[in-house]
């Protein structure tokens, strides 16, 4: 297959996407990648979901930095917010608890989600 301006490479490897076997270049091949057009900005899951999407929509967006505010706050802002899933969301380091280290590769995960 030649590609041609009609055809997209989104992770930009010079292979377009309906060849590319990782169409968004983050380990996980397009047959069991639930997100096909994310970006390697933080850490995914075996499906190849971020890890800090908490409301599945394969994007770190507003909702998400709602979500990740609430759970830093531990509910202060009016919701509550279930220690297990803030730890399973938005725990970039593993370390069983939600540090500044972790704030700031969610910040990271957003930023470059916006791009």
């Amino acid at each position: 297959m030649v590609p041609d301006e009609c055809d997209f490479d989104f992770d930009h490897d010079g292979l377009i996407d309906a060849c590319d076997p990782d169409m968004d270049n983050d380990g996980v091949p397009n047959t069991v990648d639930v997100c096909r057009r994310t970006s390697r900005v933080s850490p995914i899951d075996p499906d190849g979901r971020p890890t800090s999407d908490a409301n599945g929509n394969c994007d770190v967006d507003l909702l998400d930095y709602w979500r990740f505010r609430c759970c830093q706050t531990r509910g202060r802002m009016g919701f509550p917010a279930p220690e297990t899933a803030c730890i399973s969301h938005f725990d970039m380091d593993a370390d069983e608890e939600l540090t500044l280290r972790d704030f700031a590769s969610f910040q990271n995960g957003f930023r470059q989600s916006r791009r």
